[in-house]
């Protein structure tokens, strides 16, 4: 899976992308630490999956994110430390949704869930 990161923070960025590494078939193939870079990487690097912090620096970056799982390529998680956003993101159709606060394994649980989906069904 080609996975990208957004995420305002850097050391945030280098966690999650060492703990997605570590899982066979996936990839970190960019990062991006605002909204404008969010959506140049996205265009550039075609992930199959963003991980998107809600407080990515942008203008209307709700607005963006639910057009992005709208779209339901690439498939969008939203992460947050406030759970509020969970409801919100809900209503702008984003389908998974993290708090910071969750375990790692919560996290991966997800990219699993999401990799079992996108994997072509066997007849």
């Amino acid at each position: 899976m080609r996975i990208l990161i957004a995420d305002p923070e850097p050391k945030v960025r280098r966690a999650l992308t060492v703990l997605l590494h570590e899982q066979s078939g996936w990839y970190v193939v960019g990062h991006a630490g605002t909204l404008c870079e969010l959506e140049k990487q996205i265009k550039g690097l075609r992930p199959q999956i963003v991980l998107v912090d809600w407080a990515l620096p942008g203008i209307n970056h709700g607005e963006y994110i639910g057009r992005l799982a709208v779209e339901k390529s690439p498939v969008v998680i939203v992460m947050s430390l406030r759970t509020e956003i969970a409801s919100l993101s809900q209503e702008l159709g984003v389908k998974y949704f993290i708090s910071k606060l969750e375990s790692p394994d919560k996290l991966l649980e997800i990219f699993r869930t999401i990799q079992n989906n996108l994997q072509p069904a066997h007849t």
